[in-house]
């Protein structure tokens, strides 16, 4: 299963976040509204839905989304690109703590 997960959509403050610094690390999938968890479940099916569910009722719209004229297809990617590669970078060095001789096998 997923060990971490994040997901937003731009110009909404929710999130759809699993074992991140923002919330629990307690396996659980939460929607997180203005800095507060507004719903949690162990299923991401059930949290995903709901997580749509609450953004159409903020006025989300999709098929208005992709006609915004600063939504650049190729910048969208670029960003999503950047931002997951800091965030494994974050994950990784913020665990490299964990592992013994700086990932080394041992002596030889």
């Amino acid at each position: 299963m997923l060990d971490h997960f994040k997901q937003t959509v731009e110009g909404f403050d929710l999130r759809l976040e699993k074992n991140t610094d923002s919330v629990p690390r307690d396996g659980k999938f939460h929607i997180i509204h203005q800095g507060c968890v507004v719903f949690s479940s162990k299923s991401f099916p059930q949290t995903r839905k709901k997580f749509w569910k609450i953004l159409s009722e903020m006025g989300y719209d999709p098929k208005i989304r992709g006609k915004s004229k600063d939504n650049n297809i190729k910048q969208l990617v670029e960003r999503d690109k950047a931002a997951r590669f800091f965030q494994s970078y974050e994950q990784y060095w913020g665990s490299s703590h964990k592992f013994k001789n700086g990932g080394r096998l041992g002596k030889r």
